[in-house]
């Protein structure tokens, strides 16, 4: 009985109909879920880019208000006298004007914590007035006051890795070419940018920092220096999503997702409004969204309870339905191989057991039949089967035994020896081995043995090619005592009569779902003569040969397919192909 289709099972399309609507409401499940993560996730980086442009807000306010309070100073008359000496005034007096201008760069000094210190300069009084000292101008001052007017940047530069905001006196002295009265500039070291960026931070994984192209400047809070960079090179590259806020008085803010160096960052950068000044804050993913992982872990944990589910649901419905008609799909397939009486127990009083009675019934009627019409018809091809076989015997004994005793008297012992061994071996297949049904490999044996006692006799004018059996076919299963005749028709009606060049050769060719054995030989016999041999293999009306007897033990065993096939060698004489099913053993 054939089995049922994979996918015409009532068991396999109940799970699929369930794993779809499983699948379908975890779908909507999951979207529902995404949606809800996106609109959060959304949410956190919106207060991030708010964070940042207040912060960047800060900045901006900051730096200008420094600045402003600079230019004011530049106004300042105690400065504009000590840098033009106007007025006539002694040591002490001009002790006085500078201690009064430390005096107000000290006061915007304490106004702004991002202030390390403010110097003013002034060359025609050889003296820089900082709010900790006060003396002669530094070389590395005088260096900024010549090399100034040569600077890209004007106001906010980025020297000696610190940030200076200077204000000049008379303004743009560099386009009138004249020079400089004084300098003010304001320093903003590392460590107050530092600062004001950790108080920035939401989160304590994260960093950030200020950055410049235009004076390749990029200080930052304690994070690592490559990550920095690379998130850099990113924003050079105008690279990320413009986010629109509430806000005015930030002009931009952008946002992007990186993976940086193995870690997947939310970077958020703003234009801070002075110059091309940006403030940039990236955070790892799983630090802003860390608490969001936990949603993630439920949808997945929801995911495993409902694959559970439908193995449990899967098995519950094996039982219910696959089994049954497991077992009675098993018990067909057993009534086809003609088994004994088939029946199925079945105790629950459900639909099954409708039909378990039904087949019981069906068995025994069928077994009844098989009693009297198949088992009788099988017994009547089995009793003519071991008639045809007993009908096969070996017509060349009294010819071994000559030829052995003249072998012995020539004292060629030898020889004698080996031969008693193949010819013991010969009569021991046929003698012990009782079975009808035997391995090709030991049939194939069987031939070559009686080929090399045959070709004991003639050896002086017979050339024998036999070629080896491949493996994979050697467990066939095939009826004994099939090959020897074939080869014995060979040497007694063909090569016996032959002088010298005989020549005897047995090949396999295999196909899809047979195996052929070519027995061919260059005897000397008419188209007449094949054609009548080929004739009476189909008859009935014949005497029973060798061959005839070997062609009906076959068709009897396997089907009409299968048999003898007679034609004409490629060495002009017989040709005998011996075909037989591959499906019964191989190992293929």
């Amino acid at each position: 009985m054939g089995k049922i289709h994979f996918r015409n099972s009532i068991f396999i399309k109940l799970c699929t109909a369930f794993f779809f609507v499983i699948i379908i409401l975890f779908l909507i499940g999951y979207s529902v879920y995404f949606w809800g993560i996106n609109k959060v996730r959304d949410e956190i980086i919106q207060n991030v880019c708010v964070t940042n442009q207040n912060f960047s807000y800060n900045l901006n306010n900051e730096l200008k208000r420094i600045i402003t309070l600079q230019y004011e100073l530049t106004n300042d008359w105690d400065l504009t006298k000590l840098s033009f000496g106007i007025g006539d005034y002694n040591d002490y007096e001009e002790s006085l004007i500078v201690l009064n201008v430390r005096d107000k760069i000290s006061a915007i000094k304490t106004s702004s914590q991002l202030i390390d210190e403010i110097k003013v300069i002034v060359p025609a009084i050889d003296k820089a007035i900082g709010t900790n000292t006060i003396g002669e101008i530094m070389p590395e001052s005088m260096e900024l006051v010549k090399n100034y007017k040569d600077m890209e940047n004007k106001q906010i530069i980025y020297y000696n890795n610190e940030i200076l905001l200077i204000s000049e006196h008379p303004q743009i002295y560099y386009k009138r070419e004249l020079k400089p009265n004084f300098l003010i500039y304001a320093t903003i070291n590392s460590a107050n940018i530092k600062k004001f960026l950790r108080n920035m931070s939401i989160y304590s994984e994260s960093n950030g920092f200020i950055c410049s192209e235009s004076r390749k400047m990029i200080i930052g809070s304690n994070g690592n220096e490559d990550t920095q960079n690379k998130v850099k090179e990113l924003i050079d590259r105008n690279k990320g999503r413009k986010i629109k806020l509430n806000t005015n008085y930030v002009r931009d803010t952008f946002t992007l997702n990186e993976k940086i160096n193995g870690t997947k960052y939310i970077i958020v950068y703003s234009d801070t409004g002075v110059e091309d000044i940006r403030l940039v804050r990236y955070i790892p993913e799983k630090v802003a969204f860390g608490d969001l992982n936990i949603y993630s872990i439920i949808i997945w944990l929801f995911a495993v309870v409902a694959i559970i589910f439908i193995i449990l649901f899967s098995k519950s419905l094996y039982n219910t339905i696959h089994e049954p008609l497991r077992k009675l799909v098993k018990a067909f397939d057993k009534i086809e191989h003609i088994e004994s009486v088939v029946t199925i127990e079945h105790h629950r009083k459900d639909e099954f057991k409708y039909i378990y009675d039904s087949f019981n019934k069906m068995s025994y009627k069928l077994h009844n039949l098989i009693e009297q019409v198949y088992k009788q018809k099988i017994l009547v091809q089995k009793s003519e089967l071991k008639q045809l076989q007993a009908q096969i015997n070996p017509h060349f004994l009294y010819n071994s035994f000559i030829m052995l005793k003249n072998r012995i008297e020539a004292e060629d012992i030898e020889f004698a020896s080996e031969f008693c061994s193949e010819l013991g071996s010969f009569f021991m297949f046929i003698t012990r081995n009782k079975k009808e049904i035997v391995p090709l490999k030991n049939e194939v044996e069987h031939a070559v043995t009686y080929t090399k006692i045959q070709h004991a006799r003639f050896s002086n004018r017979l050339t024998v090619k036999i070629d080896d059996l491949p493996k994979e076919y050697e467990n066939i299963l095939v009826p004994k005592i099939i090959l020897q005749p074939i080869l014995e028709n060979a040497f007694e009606h063909t090569l016996e009569n032959m002088e010298d060049g005989g020549i005897l050769e047995m090949a396999y060719e295999v196909s899809n779902n047979y195996i052929d054995i070519i027995i061919s030989d260059n005897g000397e016999i008419g188209d007449h003569k094949i054609n009548q041999m080929i004739s009476n293999l189909s008859r009935t009306d014949v005497e029973v040969t060798g061959m005839i007897n070997i062609h009906k033990r076959l068709r009897l065993i396997y089907s009409d397919k299968f048999g003898l096939i007679l034609s004409r060698s490629k060495y002009g004489g017989l040709k005998v192909t011996i075909r037989i099913p591959i499906e019964n053993g191989g190992d293929r």
